[in-house]
């Protein structure tokens, strides 16, 4: 789940069944659990959407 909350900021909740998101959100400063986590990116929507697709 992704949430535009300026700008330039974009809010991030992952949760999976079969990848660790911990690891994902932690390369973008935020954690969590193997199964849920989160993270705050500091780029428009679209281009967190992009961000993550790359890391994942």
């Amino acid at each position: 789940l992704l949430k535009a909350e300026a700008d330039d900021i974009t809010r991030v909740s992952l949760r999976s069944k079969g990848i660790d998101v911990n690891v994902v959100a932690s390369h973008f400063g935020g954690g969590g659990h193997i199964r849920a986590a989160g993270c705050t990116i500091n780029l428009p929507l679209e281009e967190a959407k992009q961000a993550l697709i790359e890391v994942i």
